[in-house]
């Protein structure tokens, strides 16, 4: 199990410091994104309300870790852009799955 969190953690990182600044960019492209196609189908508009609050939920997580001055400070943002790329990632995976269901 820790292997996983590590994972998420590494790659949240790995994330954060390809894109640095932009990484706010990306959250936001994917959430107009999902919320256009959302008009449509209210899968995706719940999982955007989803991403949203998770991430102001996340980032006032970060600042806590981040005002303890605690060792761990520097990944706990890390950790919410994890969480988040994998969970954007599984979820359209499974919404175009059941697209293509659909379709057949």
């Amino acid at each position: 199990m820790d292997f996983l969190v590590e994972t998420v953690v590494v790659l949240g990182v790995d994330i954060q410091d390809t894109l640095e600044g932009w990484v706010l960019a990306l959250f936001s492209v994917v959430i107009v994104f999902d919320a256009y196609l959302g008009i449509r189908d209210k899968r995706l508009l719940l999982f955007c309300i989803v991403q949203i609050l998770g991430l102001i939920a996340g980032y006032y997580w970060a600042s806590s870790v981040f005002e303890q001055q605690d060792v761990a400070g520097p990944w706990a943002w890390g950790r919410v852009v994890g969480i988040w790329g994998v969970s954007v990632v599984l979820f359209h995976a499974w919404y175009v799955l059941m697209l293509v269901r659909s379709r057949a």
